[in-house]
């Protein structure tokens, strides 16, 4: 096949893949935990991704895993429920398509079986206790979380020594300054598990309207 043609054919697979706004679920593996990722058109959203290390998309993230065939994300959202924790089928945490722009999940790397396990009664101990998500992003203090931090608490608490994270330190924009009544913020970005050799992308879509 000419190369010419050959170029092209794997630009319009490309241009395909990345356009088409939702995953075949046969790409998630019942044995295997994921960060779920979604970005919005929010408020909060465009403030989050302000605050990313490099990714434009990201505002919010989760981890899942697959309960009887069925996977669900657990993370963390302002809400009036008792615990913030929320347990979400994927139809749920990507519901609102008319405000989602981004979705993204990353395959995280090397967990067997008995880390599985583990994995998910580390996220029902998290379900059954009160959490409250940290608005002021301060850090782990009185049961507060941002979402970020949540999913490097279930992480660290799996297995520590591979999974280490530091927190970043950026100068606050003005408004979020005076909200936040500080000049700099040092946290988890959202995006921090990108550039990490434990997670692996296997799917991406971006709204480029």
């Amino acid at each position: 096949m000419d190369r010419k043609l050959i170029l092209v054919v794997c630009l319009l697979f490309f241009y395909c893949t990345t356009k088409n706004k939702d995953f075949n679920k046969s790409q998630l593996k019942s044995n295997c935990a994921y960060l779920f990722f979604r970005g919005t058109e929010t408020k909060q959203g465009y403030i989050s991704k302000n605050y990313n290390l490099f990714h434009k998309g990201i505002s919010h993230v989760g981890i899942g895993v697959s309960y009887d065939g069925e996977f669900y994300i657990h993370h963390i959202v302002n809400s009036d429920k008792s615990n913030h924790i929320e347990k979400s089928s994927l139809k749920f945490f990507y519901g609102n398509s008319e405000k989602i722009n981004y979705k993204g999940i990353w395959k995280i790397k090397n967990i067997n079986t008995e880390e599985l396990t583990k994995l998910k009664k580390i996220l029902n101990i998290f379900d059954n206790q009160s959490y409250k998500f940290d608005i002021s992003f301060i850090g782990k203090k009185d049961n507060k979380l941002y979402c970020s931090e949540l999913v490097i608490e279930v992480l660290r608490k799996l297995d520590s020594t591979k999974f280490i994270f530091n927190k970043n330190k950026k100068k606050l924009l003005g408004l979020h300054s005076t909200f936040l009544n500080r000049d700099t913020l040092e946290y988890f970005p959202a995006d921090i598990f990108l550039r990490d050799e434990n997670y692996t992308n296997i799917f991406e879509w971006y709204d480029d309207k």
